[in-house]
């Protein structure tokens, strides 16, 4: 997996990057790399991992899975080595509609079909000024019409208003709870973390308190924006990627900042996600972030039988 579980595209240093299980030039995505993989190659039918920033999402998306997330602070995280603890959820990948409910049924418990179909809309990318490479944004623009129709222009720019610097917080709230943990030894055992997650653990230590208190501002709008969303919708769909999976020369921070662009709104909300898979015609794939209130929400269910792959 990504060292510390910090990373979105499978890479790591020391013990060799996590490739895609059918293109081995591109990444797996990360964090949950090695789970992905090993679902998606047929070697497991369904694998468990974590998701801080996206870690289940984006390797879902692009091995071709289903996965979930569930709420920030769930209880199963408790023995689990921390990332950003705030932020650190736990779930699973499993690679058909009808294995992730098997899983959810005996993992969760039974979830009884809701009495009248969930009602919810679809965020387009552009939305949020930020455009999906061309074949991937016509795939998943014709995936997410089978769960939900686009939002209206009311709530697609209250959405949008409130997700703009969504990234910038997440980054600072999360790297900060990242320095906390790691504070101890960051510094003495410097030679053992590679360069790049070393940095983004270290820039937890000196944002200032003005970035902090905004980060917490921003993280509070998009939370007050969920719960009334969700005072009239059941689910929210978006895209997760905005690419495929990434050849090993792609994974910069651009990319890096794109996949969490989409990830992070979700993750500052601590909401449970269901990622489900879109085909792109050439073997690769992207994935549909489908976001509700409750990891208990009869809504999961629905799209997994609305959306069998």
């Amino acid at each position: 997996m990504h060292e510390f579980a910090y990373g979105l595209t499978g890479e790591n240093p020391f013990h060799g990057d996590c490739a895609h299980p059918k293109f081995p030039r591109r990444v797996s995505g990360g964090s949950s790399s090695g789970t992905a993989v090993a679902v998606a190659s047929g070697l497991v039918p369904f694998g468990i991992g974590t998701d801080t920033g996206g870690s289940i999402r984006v390797p879902a998306s692009f091995c071709g899975l289903y996965g979930l997330r569930l709420g920030a602070g769930h209880p199963w995280m408790s023995e689990a080595f921390p990332l950003a603890p705030g932020f650190d959820t736990p779930g699973w990948l499993a690679r058909t509609a009808a294995d992730m409910h098997a899983v959810n049924r005996a993992l969760l418990g039974e979830t009884l079909t809701a009495p009248r179909k969930p009602r919810g809309c679809f965020l387009d990318l552009a939305s949020l000024g930020l455009a999906l490479n061309a074949t991937t944004a016509k795939a998943v623009r014709a995936a997410a019409r089978r769960l939900a129709p686009p939002a209206d222009r009311t709530t697609r720019d209250q959405i949008t208003s409130a997700f703009l610097g969504a990234l910038e917080s997440y980054s600072i709230l999360q790297s900060t709870e990242a320095y906390g943990v790691h504070a101890d030894w960051l510094d003495r055992h410097r030679k053992h973390y590679s360069d790049t997650v070393w940095a983004l653990i270290d820039r937890g230590r000196n944002w200032t308190q003005t970035q902090l208190d905004a980060a917490h501002i921003k993280r509070a709008a998009i939370r007050k924006l969920f719960r009334s969303y969700f005072r009239g919708y059941d689910f929210l769909v978006m895209p997760a990627t905005p690419f495929p999976a990434l050849a090993k020369s792609d994974c910069t921070l651009e990319n890096r900042n794109r996949l969490l662009t989409l990830n992070s709104p979700a993750s500052l909300a601590g909401l449970p996600v269901l990622t489900l898979p879109v085909a792109l015609g050439n073997g690769l794939s992207a994935g549909l972030q489908f976001i509700v209130p409750s990891a208990d929400s009869p809504a999961i269910r629905w799209a997994l039988e609305t959306y069998p792959g």
